[in-house]
């Protein structure tokens, strides 16, 4: 699964880009928590850094 389909599946979130190694995103921290965040990203085979 991508990252970036995995993190737009969160309301609250919007994906303006992901590249390898990186990714830019904009969420609304009253509906979203970097633990949500973290957890699509991990949802898709991948892990922060």
């Amino acid at each position: 699964m991508s990252v970036k389909k995995e993190l737009g599946k969160i309301e609250g979130v919007q994906v303006e880009s992901v590249e390898i190694g990186k990714g830019r995103i904009v969420y609304d921290e009253s509906r979203v928590s970097p633990a949500d965040i973290e957890k699509a990203i991990e949802n898709a085979g991948f892990h922060l850094v």
